[in-house]
């Protein structure tokens, strides 16, 4: 609903809306990726919503060091399904 809310809820650790069971290995990649050189990881995950539900996700990061703010990630976070509806047959996802 609003930022305050989303920290809040999160705990302001983006790790706290991964399963905790896939908070590591997703950890792992998206440093293995950053750290192999690359500005932008890309992994999929279960996302938990507010009503403890969880949801297949992929998640889009970007890294971006900033003279003001030092390093900055970005992360765009996309509902599987809705990913799957849109793009249907030109989408070919694979998860876990």
């Amino acid at each position: 609903k609003n930022m305050d809310e989303l920290l809040a809820y999160t705990g302001k650790s983006f790790c706290n809306l991964i399963r905790p069971d896939e908070q590591e290995s997703c950890q792992k990649s998206i440093w293995s990726q950053i750290n192999g050189g690359h500005s932008n990881d890309y992994i999929f995950f279960h996302m938990q919503k507010a009503d403890g539900k969880y949801i297949s996700v992929l998640n889009h990061g970007r890294i971006v060091d900033s003279v003001h703010n030092g390093r900055v990630f970005y992360v765009m976070i996309m509902d599987l399904k809705s990913l799957q509806r849109h793009y249907g047959d030109r989408l070919e996802l694979v998860e876990k």
